[in-house]
């Protein structure tokens, strides 16, 4: 068997607690709240984002599952493709967590391979992923 499937998938975007610009200092100077700051050192500096957006995947997959030698040997491979706009990644600084977007592709092939000698006795041959 043949197969191709493609699918969306959204993980809402969410709102960052307020970054105090006294702990983690912003790459660029600014004010808020009647409060200014100057501009952190470019080695120790972070610009958090006030919220993320939303997560999108596309994501696509083919493969093929066969039986051979009358069923006793089983070969499923697969190659799909993850293509991330706003991926949400998690950051620790200073003790609080923040979410940071940036774009990301993934890719892999799966193969896997078993063979049954009876009913009762099956083997993996193989089983790899690349990613």
């Amino acid at each position: 068997m043949m197969y191709a499937s493609y699918s969306r998938g959204v993980k809402p975007g969410g709102i960052n607690t307020a970054a105090n610009p006294r702990t983690i200092k912003p790459c660029t100077a600014g004010s808020s709240g009647g409060v200014s700051w100057a501009a952190g050192p470019a080695a120790t500096c972070a610009d958090v984002p006030p919220a993320t957006n939303e997560e999108i995947v596309d994501t696509y997959e083919i493969g093929v599952k066969t039986d051979l030698m009358s069923g006793q040997l089983r070969v499923n491979a697969t190659a799909f493709f993850n293509d991330y706009t706003d991926l949400q990644i998690a950051s620790t600084l200073n003790a609080s967590e923040f979410n940071f977007g940036m774009d990301a592709e993934i890719f892999g092939t799966e193969i896997e391979m078993t063979y049954f000698q009876r009913a009762c006795l099956t083997g993996d041959l193989i089983s790899w992923l690349v990613t």
